[in-house]
């Protein structure tokens, strides 16, 4: 080797100067995109994926000991109008056609997703058992469920979720959940996306989903069950009690009551009221068909005052407050069971979202309930994507579900130091990898 002889060798640059090719398919697969969130009811089939690159812009920063994070920003959002598949199974490849299309279109490449169960593919009931240890439990809830649920237990994929301790008769009591949902419900779901091309990851609950679109409170280090000393004293003062989240999510055919602290399911019940009954109320009053109906009737709600001499306006809104007292009924007994139950936890407004998130909705109910009533706008929560039509459909609470889906902690990359205490109030029905 000749050592008199210069060389000139090239300098490569600083590991941290080399720019990131995302295109590169090698980075993609050491750094998979999150899983996408899908949803579907009667109304329609949704769609949405987070960003992994990208939080959503601030006027701000978020100081870093108030227990919130900076809003993250989805990647892909979409919706399609979709005809009621979910009466049999002859239709499930229909529904995975649909999946696929929008799959594709909005999210190429896509193969892994988020399901979520609603108020029409679950029975829901609350317990109260004596306090035992968690295994215990596991099996008195799954005896005592052979008498309440509606099929065969074997039949049933069953969870629970543990809330709080309530004093019944002098005796401490454990309040638990109890989700189960058949078999054949939960095959169906997991099949259309199999269907579709894609990897179910998990399986959540429409409410949990819901209620990670509730602006976060600031976390604190207490809890919402304090071992029953508060109940067997029957007083709460002296303990730090974190805020409740309560949410009201109008569907199409069913309506969800939940409630939930610092990222725990506190409350869940559902009520036979949704979209539908009012658009069918709307529809006889005004004699036009439940879509026209529907249409005239939101571009009324959505109005901040609306004009009560206007006959036709009038008339709608008596057919829709005729629904709304039904609802506003229910509403009143979940509220009168929170207020007993969680006696000492703050509540500063009810939560209002889905299909009947307007502003005639909330002041109805503020009224007949006598608590604030304030609209979810899921993007505060996660921002959509530019360009994303969000207000292609009349009522942006519609997003709400599938936007929550997307903040699921297997679709969230932010670690643990840069967003709100993580949610526990997921109960997976089902998780597959």
């Amino acid at each position: 080797m000749d050592r008199g002889r210069s060389r000139t060798v090239a300098k490569l640059p600083s590991r941290a100067a080399r720019p990131r090719q995302r295109e590169d398919p090698m980075f993609i697969r050491r750094n998979p995109l999150p899983p996408i969130a899908v949803c579907w009811d009667q109304d329609g089939l949704m769609l949405a994926q987070l960003d992994p690159y990208a939080v959503r812009d601030q006027a701000g920063p978020v100081p870093p000991d108030n227990g919130q994070c900076a809003p993250r920003r989805l990647r892909a959002l979409a919706r399609r109008p979709l005809p009621n598949t979910r009466q049999d199974d002859v239709n499930t490849t229909e529904m995975a056609q649909a999946v696929r299309a929008l799959v594709e279109q909005h999210v190429p490449g896509a193969c892994r997703a988020l399901l979520c169960l609603g108020p029409t593919e679950l029975f829901v009931y609350t317990v109260r058992m004596p306090v035992m240890p968690a295994e215990e439990l596991g099996q008195a809830v799954r005896w005592e469920a052979r008498e309440r649920l509606p099929y065969p237990l074997e039949e049933a994929e069953l969870r629970h979720v543990p809330t709080t301790t309530v004093r019944v008769d002098g005796e401490i009591r454990q309040e638990t959940i109890v989700l189960a949902c058949h078999h054949d419900v939960l095959a169906r779901s997991i099949r259309i996306a199999e269907r579709a091309g894609l990897e179910p990851v998990a399986v959540d609950v429409q409410a949990s989903a819901v209620l990670r679109c509730v602006p976060p409170a600031p976390c604190t280090d207490s809890v919402l069950d304090d071992g029953g000393e508060a109940a067997a004293q029957g007083s709460s003062a002296g303990i730090d009690r974190p805020p409740l989240n309560i949410v009201v999510h109008v569907g199409p055919s069913c309506s969800t009551v939940a409630a939930g602290a610092q990222g725990r399911l506190a409350f869940l019940k559902y009520v036979r009221v949704g979209a539908e009954d009012i658009d069918t109320a709307v529809a006889r009053a005004v004699e036009l068909s439940p879509a026209d109906a529907r249409r005239i009737r939101l571009s009324v709600m959505q109005q901040a005052t609306p004009d009560l001499g206007n006959e036709v306006h009038r008339s709608i809104l008596d057919a829709v407050n005729t629904r709304l007292e039904a609802l506003a009924a229910e509403i009143q007994l979940c509220l009168q069971h929170l207020k007993v139950t969680y006696r000492g936890h703050p509540w500063p407004t009810l939560w209002l979202s889905g299909h009947e998130a307007t502003h005639w909705t909330a002041h109805f109910l503020s009224l007949r309930l006598g608590v604030p009533v304030t609209l979810l706008d899921p993007f505060e929560a996660v921002a959509p994507p530019a360009g994303a039509a969000v207000d292609a459909v009349p009522v942006r609470g519609v997003w709400t579900a599938v936007c929550g889906l997307a903040l699921h902690p297997l679709a969230d990359p932010a670690p643990a130091t840069s967003r709100a205490r993580e949610p526990r109030s997921a109960p997976l029905l089902q998780e597959t990898r």
